[in-house]
């Protein structure tokens, strides 16, 4: 019995010793990325063009949300939509994703992540 308590105690206490996290040293700074999700590029950025087409998230299909759109000059930009991207209509109300259709023009506020996609933070219809 006595040596079974013993390799008992002896267990908890390697067991403690293996999984303990070093003390964080009291003034020592905290990395600002601390707890925080990969920081985007500190710019945001704007864009206004015309829709080309809305893709709607599906999950067996392991799509994300998605706009893209055709600016003035020619050039087809997709972006990435987030559940807290936030969609305004013409009136600058609240809207949601299924009021934006083809050939509406929009503006989006977007930024680029470090892995270069460009997320909408928010969208706008202006027609």
């Amino acid at each position: 019995m006595k040596k079974a308590f013993a390799m008992t105690l002896a267990s908890c206490l390697l067991c403690f010793f293996c999984f303990a996290q070093a003390p964080l040293v009291s003034g020592s700074p905290i990395p600002a990325s601390h707890g925080q999700p990969a920081s985007k590029a500190e710019k945001s950025m704007f864009l206004e063009g015309t829709v080309e087409s809305v893709s709607v998230a599906d999950i067996h299909k392991e799509t994300k949300s998605e706009i893209t759109i055709t600016d003035t000059a020619g050039i087809k930009e997709s972006f990435l939509i987030k559940a807290t991207t936030t969609i305004y209509d013409a009136a600058s109300g609240a809207a949601n994703l299924d009021s934006i259709k083809n050939g509406n023009k929009v503006k989006i506020k977007y930024v680029t992540t470090n892995e270069g996609l460009k997320e909408a933070v928010s969208i706008t219809r202006l027609s």
